[in-house]
């Protein structure tokens, strides 16, 4: 058996031939999680393509891993994950906590908000490629004290030297050391690897730290601060971690920078007053506008490129959209408050670009805005990042403030709370589309009673699930360009563009109405099929 054919479709698209398949892979798993396998027989399983990231400077070595094992690493942590979660608590947020890492963002802006200007500072860390250097042998034995249901699994995993090949080259490497990043396994395994030397630092009466895989965090006066990443600097490489404080930065408010950088200068530590921190943001107001302008910059252009694309392949590009890039920005929106004026060049490009690219025709404002809407309420669910700014940051903060509070205080956090949180916020949504709602219907009272009695009617028979769908070969997912766009026209009640003045069957003059009904030239057989 192949194990490349184990992807979703060779599981579940060729009946007893997938039953199969999905049995042997249930037998495989169960193998490497309840057996010591002998590294002889799965060392192919477990050997790796290799490619490299550029970290500007520096190179990181990612692992792409078989599809099979990569599949039997994530039942694995599908089904023993919580342990990991239950284990680590807010002392390692890597560990898969849901909305962690929202969680420390805000916990640590809070803190720096409130006491920054009292002489407190917050350290962020960076280290020597850790997940290659941590001691593969302490996290063994880690997840075997911490992680008893997934212990013979990550054994039989990195027992061995995986082989790591090189695309385009016959020299290969052997995994030595840490996990491999790439590996699904990788981030929990490298959390558990960890979690002794996090939790030797913590010391709530002191300082409040945050841990995200190898990213620390520090936040308290200026001499604790020093005197902890002294004791990280001495405790780390203990445990194969191993600090560069050179290429660290401490932020601190404007008042007390002149006061850092003499108390950290023998360290080297870089003194700011404004910081990216897990994709956000800690500081003040005008490196935070700074930090803020270029990323709307960024992706503006991001949009306009994208604009290109839509222009020959509208589907494609409308997915990548909706699915990806303003995925971006929503996240920044989730952790940065008051982040909507902002967004405001964002959303002109999108209406003055994208979406007219997308129909292959202009629109007007009203139109604009409706389809910068929920799709459930008759928009295309291209988001507004004006409007959506402030509900995204309402939204995860309320979801956030257990795993927040527990963090900023140093306290015991309580992960069923946490999770009932975040699954109460989801459930308001309700609460939120009745606010949609209402604006969709102002809106769609402001178009021509034709336009809106057609929207009204797709809304009626939930006629909106192709918008979602991802244009595949495989199933005919994939539009052409002429019937996406015929289709965002008959949904939103516009003529089709590049319509024939007569019908090419019987000569009358040709609309929408006379091609769905027009009984000659094998229109309707068509239509049928």
């Amino acid at each position: 058996m192949s194990f490349r054919l184990c992807n979703t479709r060779g599981l579940l698209n060729h009946g007893g031939a997938s039953e199969k398949l999905r049995e042997a892979m249930a037998s495989l798993t169960r193998r490497l999680a309840n057996t010591v396998v002998d590294w002889d027989v799965i060392r192919a399983l477990k050997a790796k393509k290799l490619i490299a990231l550029d970290k500007c400077p520096g190179v990181r070595p990612i692992g792409i891993g078989d599809v099979a094992d990569r599949l039997s690493a994530k039942v694995m942590i599908y089904i023993t994950g919580d342990d990991v979660q239950l284990e680590c608590s807010s002392d390692q947020i890597c560990s898969g906590l849901k909305s962690g890492i929202e969680g420390s963002i805000h916990s640590m802006r809070n803190l720096f908000d409130e006491q920054a200007q009292d002489g407190y500072g917050l350290l962020l860390m960076d280290a020597v490629n850790a997940f290659n250097s941590m001691s593969r042998l302490a996290a063994i034995w880690n997840t075997r004290v911490l992680w008893p249901r997934c212990a013979r699994f990550v054994f039989n995993s990195y027992r061995g030297y995986a082989v790591l090949y090189i695309a385009g080259s016959k020299q290969t490497l052997l995994s030595k050391e840490g996990v491999t990043q790439g590996d699904p396994l990788a981030m929990l395994v490298y959390g558990l690897g960890i979690l002794p030397l996090t939790r030797k630092l913590k010391n709530p009466s002191k300082h409040k730290q945050n841990w995200y895989a190898d990213d620390s965090g520090c936040f308290a006066q200026l001499l604790q601060l020093k005197e902890w990443l002294e004791l990280l600097i001495i405790e780390g490489p203990k445990y194969g971690y191993f600090p560069e404080p050179h290429k660290s930065y401490l932020v601190v408010h404007p008042d007390f920078v002149e006061e850092a950088k003499e108390m950290f200068k023998d360290l080297k530590v870089i003194v700011v007053t404004g910081q990216k921190f897990l994709g956000g943001f800690i500081g003040g107001l005008s490196d935070l506008t700074e930090w803020m302008e270029k990323k709307v910059e960024i992706w503006a252009n991001s949009v306009k490129k994208l604009t290109e694309v839509a222009k020959q392949q509208p589907q494609s590009a409308y997915v990548a959209f909706t699915k990806s890039l303003q995925c971006e920005w929503t996240y920044v929106q989730r952790v940065i408050s008051n982040s909507g004026e902002f967004f405001s060049p964002l959303k002109s490009v999108i209406n003055e670009y994208f979406i007219p690219a997308l129909f292959g025709s202009d629109v007007d404002t009203i139109e604009s805005e409706l389809f910068c809407r929920p799709v459930r309420v008759g928009g295309l669910g291209i988001h507004d990042p004006v409007k959506t700014s402030q509900i995204n940051f309402t939204n995860s903060s309320n979801a956030t403030r257990i795993l927040s509070k527990a963090i900023s205080e140093g306290s015991e956090f309580n992960l069923t709370s946490h999770e009932q949180m975040v699954h109460s916020v989801i459930k308001r949504k309700t609460e939120v589309d009745k606010d949609w709602i209402e604006d969709s219907q102002r809106l769609l009272s402001l178009l021509p009673i034709q336009q809106r009695r057609c929207v009204l009617r797709k809304l009626d028979y939930k006629c909106s699930g192709w918008l979602s769908v991802v244009p595949t070969e495989y199933n005919h997912f994939d539009m052409s360009p002429c019937e996406f766009r015929d289709s965002l026209a008959l949904r939103y009640g516009r003529l089709p563009i590049d319509l024939p003045a007569t019908c090419d069957a019987d000569g009358k003059p040709f609309d929408v109405t006379h091609a769905l009904n027009c009984s000659r030239g094998g229109l309707v057989y068509a239509r049928h099929n």
